[in-house]
């Protein structure tokens, strides 16, 4: 089996030779291999079955005759400047998305919104990501980087700047809605660029690590929602966070609440208040949460505007020369891509095994706000977990990472070891809840974290193990169709979230379940790293014809 999945896919040009010491030719079923930008390996020829690449400094002149470039593989220190660009718009793009989900209970307070509203908002972004996804994936197969990456910046900053036109109900539910929506057109290339981006600037030894590096940032877009929010944004009060706007003085008689946040409510002392000064009270309330809001939306649209600006003078395209002889290889074109990938039955179960577990994790984590308030848990507190898991994720993909790209071939069994954490922490987490077992702060705060890093660290390992196992298809293609299914499984997560009155106890055991069934795919998953063994057996370009053999779908 082992020799069978690590079978070389370069072959020399020289006839093979049979056991017997006799000459015969290889034939085997392969692709085309064709990129709308120009390549630096060119298909030349086709004979018994393979296909024939020479290095080009250019596209073959009209006579046929094919122009050798001396030039080699370099790696270029700008890599890592495109790179930290690239992760600055993928986790402002994400904070963007996320940023009702740490500031619910205020929001739904000053605009009468409900938990459903809040569910909407952010189930925009699995929505137009299904919609937008297979226009930016060929986008950045076709047109290169710097156009996915700059238009989608541009899609993120407009949705930004719209929610700043009025905090006024109901032009604001309007104007929210908008700004989601444009947001979420934005993000496919947040989630299938991290692949891409590596796959370009980066060599083979530092690849899964640059994945990682981009494909985490998204979890720091979190982290930030959920410690900015809470902080500008204030706490509405204790037991009016989900009531509906006070219209009218009569409506209420005699209330009691208390608010330690609130300079009335301070020292912890609960007061009785006449209806009209319960009205004048909670619509000063009312205004302040209005205007904290909208200087959360200012600030966002000011950071989303000015990192475009800073994208439109310098991002490039890719570098002058690839960093590895797989960068400089031609993938599939986008439509082919997408019709070779239905013959891949392995990839397509890696696609539900990420799909299932994180496109839950991903929404689950985004109202964890709403799913922590009938424990007690604050706005401020729920955003510090949100903050704390976000951060342990970030180093624990790194040092994986790391480990992973001097190890080789061990993506399957990392993926494998992160589910099974995750799926242990959240079934802790859940028995506490329904107090099976004696529940805690403490307890609470470590099983979501440990959980949130678990699953979350597995994701660079999916993305890299879905681009060996298309290959070659565009890393575009393959990710993209991989972080559809993940939206896709998140719009119905959230769908079930705007039901009235369903509650949210059934979010934990829904985690739990989708992540533990995917266990049994990943172990049915064979591993095959189709681009990894082209990087390993032609580590230069020094050989100027090389013979490229790509495995049929049904060996993959």
């Amino acid at each position: 089996m082992m020799d069978e999945v690590r079978q070389p896919l370069l072959l020399a040009e020289d006839e093979d030779t049979d056991s017997d010491g006799s000459s015969s030719s290889v034939s085997r079923k392969l692709y085309s291999t064709i990129s709308a930008a120009k390549p630096l390996l060119h298909a030349a020829t086709c004979k018994n079955g393979k296909v024939v690449f020479k290095k080009l400094e250019g596209p073959p002149s009209d006579d046929g005759a094919e122009k050798v470039s001396e030039a080699g593989l370099t790696v270029y220190t700008r890599r890592w400047y495109v790179l930290v660009m690239f992760c600055l718009f993928n986790a402002t793009q994400t904070a963007v998305w996320s940023t009702f989900g740490s500031i619910a209970a205020t929001s739904e307070h000053a605009f009468g919104w409900n938990d459903g509203t809040i569910a909407l908002l952010n189930n925009w972004g699995q929505i137009c990501y299904v919609i937008a996804c297979f226009v930016f994936s060929w986008m950045m197969d076709v047109k290169g980087l710097r156009a996915a990456c700059v238009s989608s910046m541009f899609l993120v900053a407009l949705g930004a700047s719209v929610r700043c036109i009025s905090v006024e109900p109901p032009t604001v539910t309007w104007t929210m809605h908008l700004g989601s929506i444009l947001n979420g057109l934005g993000g496919p290339v947040t989630m299938a660029g991290p692949a891409v981006l590596s796959a370009v600037w980066f060599p083979t030894h530092e690849r899964t690590t640059a994945t990682a590096i981009g494909a985490i940032m998204s979890g720091l877009g979190n982290g930030v929602s959920f410690l900015l929010g809470p902080q500008i944004v204030p706490l509405p009060p204790a037991n009016m966070s989900s009531s509906p706007l006070i219209e009218s003085r009569t409506t209420v008689s005699s209330v009691t609440w208390t608010d330690q946040s609130s300079a009335v409510f301070s020292n912890n002392f609960t007061q009785q208040y006449s209806p009209d000064e319960l009205y004048i009270e909670d619509q000063n309330r009312i205004e302040k949460e209005r205007h904290a809001i909208q200087l959360l939306m200012y600030i966002e649209a000011a950071w989303s505007i000015g990192l475009f600006v800073i994208m439109v003078i310098y991002f490039p395209k890719k570098p002058p020369q690839p960093p590895c002889v797989s960068a400089a290889l031609q993938r599939e074109n986008f439509v082919d891509g997408l019709k070779q990938l239905k013959a891949r039955p392995h990839f397509w179960i890696l696609v539900a095994a990420y799909g299932v577990a994180t496109g839950v994790n991903s929404c689950w984590i985004t109202v964890l706000d709403v799913i922590l308030k009938p424990f007690g848990i604050t706005e401020q507190r729920a955003g510090w977990i949100g903050f704390y898991s976000v951060c342990g994720s970030i180093f624990m993909a790194l040092a994986v990472a790391r480990f992973a790209d001097k190890v080789k071939r061990i993506h399957k069994w990392i993926v494998f070891v992160f589910y099974v954490i995750c799926c242990v922490a959240y079934l802790i987490f859940s028995l506490a809840c329904i107090e099976v077992i004696p529940s805690s702060t403490v307890l609470l705060y470590t099983t979501i974290i440990v959980g949130y890093v678990a699953i979350t660290s597995a994701i660079p390992f999916l993305y890299e193990l879905a681009c060996e196992l298309a290959y070659p298809v565009g890393e575009a293609t393959s990710n993209g169709i991989l972080t559809m299914v993940n939206n896709f499984t998140g719009i119905i997560f959230l769908l079930v979230l705007m039901i009235p009155n369903i509650g949210t106890m059934w979010t934990n055991w829904t985690q739990i379940g989708a992540v533990a069934c995917c266990l049994p795919l990943l172990l049915a998953l064979r591993e095959r790293y189709n681009r990894l063994e082209v990087d390993e057996r032609l580590p230069d370009m020094a050989t100027i014809n090389i013979e490229v053999v790509v495995p049929a779908p049904q060996d993959s």
